[in-house]
């Protein structure tokens, strides 16, 4: 089932990534200026965080996971000098694009006399994110040898 958000409502189930950038050496100059400074939140919406940070860790394979320190906030990352960090929607504006074109929402408009009464948002499934590799089981070394139980 796609995740689907009406304007119409307040609908505050889900998390999306926050996007922060570097401020290089600015912050170390100027004490109003912070290290990371807000850009923006992505256009993605997932149901669980567990979701979210598997969606960061696919497409972010040269980055550590973004929950190692539980946080829920990733490192900085060396190419675009950005940090991604997990939050719980509340109706955030969504303005910085997925990690990959597909994983944009769609739109739908709902209308009432020629009025827009509502536009709705469904986001994907990400079902590629729920794909698991079968771990071989380990092949038990062969021998003879019996050893004794241990009383």
């Amino acid at each position: 089932m796609n995740l689907r958000v009406d304007t119409s409502s307040t609908y505050s189930r889900g998390y999306c990534i926050e996007v922060q950038e570097y401020t290089h050496d600015k912050w170390k100059r100027d004490a109003r200026i912070q290290k990371f400074q807000h850009k923006g939140y992505m256009q993605c919406l997932f149901k669980s965080r567990r979701q979210a940070a598997a969606y960061y860790d696919f497409w972010n394979p040269h980055m550590r996971p973004i929950n190692e320190h539980g946080t829920w906030c990733s490192a900085r990352d060396v190419e675009t000098q950005c940090r991604y960090i997990i939050r719980k929607f509340y109706r955030e504006t969504q303005a910085i694009p997925p990690f990959h074109y597909k994983d944009k929402p769609l739109y739908t408009t709902s209308t009432k006399r020629g009025q827009i009464v509502a536009i709705t948002t469904i986001y994907p499934k990400y079902d590629y994110l729920e794909f698991k590799i079968k771990k071989k089981k380990a092949i038990e070394p062969t021998s003879n040898i019996k050893l004794p139980k241990l009383v």
